[in-house]
């Protein structure tokens, strides 16, 4: 079974980063897929760590930065955490468009 991890980094997203964990959980999830998403907290001051603790144990994983380095810095270390076939880059204050992305990935996979 091909397994897909999703990576977001987040600097100060706690604003819009519940919205866009809240938009991958209502993904139609094909039974031939592994994911879950990994959440790189890139020294953040606001509470976007409390929000991932919310999402935690919901197949989503924390990376902590303690200070604020680059953002593609951030998705490495989220790639570099990912144990899965392949991984999809996402930013915080993204949202999958439709219900079907994970399909569709599953299906090009």
């Amino acid at each position: 079974m091909p397994s897909l991890d999703i990576i977001i980094p987040a600097f100060n997203a706690a604003h819009c980063l519940d919205r866009t964990l809240r938009a991958i959980t209502d993904q139609s999830i094909p039974p031939n897929l592994s994911f879950s998403t990994i959440i790189v907290n890139n020294g953040s001051t606001d509470d976007t760590a409390a929000v991932i603790d919310h999402w935690g144990g919901k197949s989503v994983r924390r990376v902590n930065y303690r200070e604020v380095r680059s953002r593609s810095a951030a998705r490495n270390a989220g790639v570099s955490a990912s144990t899965a076939d392949y991984v999809l880059l996402l930013d915080a204050d993204c949202r999958l468009a439709h219900r079907g992305c994970l399909n569709i990935a599953s299906e090009a996979i």
